[in-house]
């Protein structure tokens, strides 16, 4: 595994097809994207440390995904 530098795009947030709330948004590397999906308390973490007025504040921040197998995961905000 190893990790990459990815941007946010397409940030929302809502119960989507899971029936809770939670944060979702694309994660655009250089290699890979892919749908990213957090759970509320990450989700809460994620808008606290970005200091969020609005989730729509994620947009274009960049982050450090996992790639492994052409598969990605959010990690942190890159700082």
């Amino acid at each position: 595994m190893s990790e990459e530098l990815a941007v946010i795009r397409d940030v929302d947030i809502g119960c989507r097809d899971i029936g809770r709330p939670c944060l979702w948004f694309n994660a655009e590397g250089l290699h890979v994207s892919a749908l990213q999906i957090l759970n509320w308390e990450d989700a809460k973490i994620l808008i606290e440390e970005k200091q969020c007025r609005s989730v729509k504040d994620l947009e274009g921040a960049a982050i450090i995904v996992e790639c492994n197998n052409r598969t990605m995961v959010f990690k942190r905000l890159k700082k």
